[in-house]
């Protein structure tokens, strides 16, 4: 959670996503206990080394992907949410103005 905005991190804690990539990480570890411990002939001990290796990299990738999707979807509601706070009934369809101011008033909102 480190390098995170405090809103990304409690839209990840109130989704469950936390949960689930702790829970994940614990299941790996207890995995890797396993393989640490119990009797098997060093290929066997390596090739299950690797699998977890393997399986650690694509739930971090999994983790990483979906920070970056948190972040994105809440700039995303505070930009709506701005853009429907700044003017509700959008009054730059209604009056006698062209397309082009139309369009200009638009492209500074988004600015």
């Amino acid at each position: 959670m480190a390098g995170l905005s405090p809103d990304v991190g409690d839209y990840l804690g109130n989704k469950g996503l936390l949960e689930w990539y702790s829970e994940e990480r614990t299941e790996l570890k207890e995995r890797l206990e396993a393989a640490r411990t119990t009797t098997l002939d060093r290929g066997s001990r390596i090739m299950a080394y690797h699998r977890l290796l393997g399986e650690h990299r694509k739930l971090l990738s999994a983790w990483e992907a979906k920070k970056n999707y948190a972040a994105k979807f809440l700039s995303l509601a505070k930009n709506r949410d701005r853009l429907r706070s700044d003017n509700p009934d959008h009054p730059e369809f209604s009056g006698k103005r062209s397309d082009i101011q139309i369009a200009e008033d638009i492209l500074k909102r988004t600015q």
